[in-house]
């Protein structure tokens, strides 16, 4: 499959990738639609060390499920997921707190996890369990959907 690598500040190619591999315990999702986020454009142009190279970029998504895990529920071949992208521990003292966002080990898509600008991408686990993986209604366009991590983000700033 073909995805977005980031190897460093300047230096994010476009090239042929192996498609993520079916876990009775992850959701592989077709993505449809990727925004290009600000991280993303600092990535390319200044780089940032949390990200872990090679890593495939992008966190903006809206995709379809081609694949369920066994173990996995609530899920449907089809189904139109997004992501909240940054994946917290479910161990820390913030994360008892139902204060996710605030964990210091948190692991964001595209930064720990291999990202969406590319065909395919796999839902961890953890994701899973932490309720990142958001359904997308039929009424919402791949467009908008793919925007609703930015917009979350400025909900919360402003509450």
């Amino acid at each position: 499959m073909k995805a977005a690598v980031y190897y460093g500040a300047g230096d994010i190619r476009v090239e042929d990738h192996a498609e993520p591999d079916p876990t009775p315990d992850n959701l592989i999702v077709k993505v449809r639609c990727c925004a290009i986020c600000g991280t993303d454009l600092k990535l390319a142009t200044i780089g940032n060390p949390r990200c872990h190279p090679p890593r495939i970029i992008g966190h903006e998504m809206v995709g379809e499920v081609v694949h369920v895990g066994s173990q996995v529920k609530g899920f449907a071949l089809g189904n139109r997921i997004t992501l909240a992208t940054t994946v917290s521990c479910g161990q820390c003292a913030y994360c008892a707190l139902g204060l996710g966002n605030l964990c210091p080990d948190a692991k964001p898509i595209s930064y720990d996890y291999d990202g969406a600008m590319s065909e395919y991408l796999a839902i961890p686990p953890l994701a899973l369990s932490r309720g990142n993986v958001i359904p997308v209604p039929a009424t919402v366009s791949d467009d908008a959907a793919s925007l609703s991590e930015p917009l979350s983000c400025a909900i919360n700033a402003h509450r």
